[in-house]
């Protein structure tokens, strides 16, 4: 226990990947602005930084948010399956006001709302997130008093519900919800692919996991698409699009960088990525039939800013982790991660209080802007 690790380590990166779901294309456009003096990479943030704040639809403005304060915000939603519409009260931590990296997700015209509680259940049946809590619960996970809180249409975090002490075992997955290079090896395309003698793929383990998780139908499952995988609950919550990472910005956001040496770098960066995929394509010609560049892209984003480096079993894999990759960042850190043998699951364990209501967070590790 008491990792404090890149949860991809053998990527470079740093804006969130669920940032990306910008509420409009003035605050996607503000975003992609702010992202280009960080890194012009893949991001670890594990895709929940939020997307900017959208305006405000009261009369009168809101008076500017405190640097601290605590408020309880009326949310309300309704459901794509009815027209009943629930109000739920959800109260705002003092300690989240605190820091720029905490307090971000706390602007009042943010609106927030909690995902994947029962007490949904009976009016969103077929909402993603409560299937997805349903599905891990059903398959052994445990997350007990911690709770889904969503800020934006794409941005979500975890938080506890009532006083969490330290060094408490704060979740637990087991093996068999993991994702890890090994699926990928054992399927047909995986295995011929890392026993060809000519192998150049540059990050071997993070293409395993690709493979296998295009295979299974990802991408088509974060699409909102059918999909029958047995992580297909998983893959439906994963960001249907990343276009806040800079590999898929368009002509006109590029025109933004030039002078600077960022625009090679992000040019070098998708090369590099597509330079995996046409060796997987080379050695499996089929590869390049079934899925375009744009899939390995999405997927090799979602794999680079999420995933996991722990030993299983004395094996170092690299791995996704559903619900621990929806902790988002913050440093010092307040939890630490690994996956334990006796268990024969991923646990993390808090290394402080986490007090009632209070947003639960890990570390990525220290991060440059590059």
């Amino acid at each position: 226990m008491g990792n404090e690790q890149s949860s991809n380590p053998q990527d470079d990166g740093t804006i969130s990947s669920d940032t990306a779901a910008a509420t409009n294309q003035i605050n996607r456009t503000n975003l992609r602005r702010q992202e280009s003096t960080h890194l012009a990479q893949e991001s670890t943030n594990k895709n929940h930084s939020p997307a900017p704040p959208k305006e405000p639809q009261s009369e009168a403005p809101p008076p500017p948010a405190p640097a601290t304060h605590t408020h309880t915000k009326d949310v309300e939603k309704t459901t794509k399956q009815t027209t009943k519409t629930t109000t739920k009260a959800f109260s705002l931590h003092d300690a989240d006001s605190k820091a720029g990296d905490r307090r971000k997700f706390y602007h009042p015209a943010v609106d927030t709302e909690l995902v994947g509680e029962a007490v949904q259940e009976q009016e969103q049946a077929e909402d993603k997130f409560t299937l997805f809590v349903k599905w891990m619960k059903e398959h052994g996970a445990k997350f007990p008093d911690q709770h889904l809180v969503k800020y934006t249409e794409e941005c979500r975090g975890v938080h506890a519900k009532k006083d969490i002490p330290r060094d408490r075992q704060i979740a637990f997955v087991p093996l068999k919800l993991l994702i890890h290079e090994g699926h990928g090896q054992n399927t047909k395309v995986g295995a011929k692919v890392w026993n060809s003698p000519n192998n150049n793929i540059i990050v071997p383990a993070h293409t395993q996991v690709i493979i296998y998780m295009l295979l299974q139908g990802a991408r088509t499952a974060a699409r909102g698409e059918k999909c029958d995988a047995f992580h297909a609950p998983y893959y439906k919550i994963l960001p249907e699009n990343f276009d806040c990472f800079p590999i898929f910005w368009n002509k006109e956001e590029m025109s933004w960088l030039e002078g600077s040496d960022l625009v090679r770098q992000i040019r070098d960066r998708r090369r590099n990525i597509l330079a995996d995929h046409h060796e997987v394509s080379r050695i499996y010609p089929e590869w390049s039939e079934q899925f375009t560049e744009e899939d390995f892209l999405w997927c090799r984003t979602a794999v680079g800013s999420r995933n996991f480096g722990i030993n299983i079993n004395g094996v170092k894999r690299t791995t996704m982790v559903p619900w621990a990759d929806m902790l988002n960042h913050f440093r010092p850190r307040e939890t630490s991660w690994t996956f334990d043998n006796s268990q024969q699951g991923f646990t993390m364990t808090s290394l402080k209080q986490l007090s009632s209501g209070q947003q639960i967070m890990d570390s990525y590790g220290k991060k440059c802007n590059r």
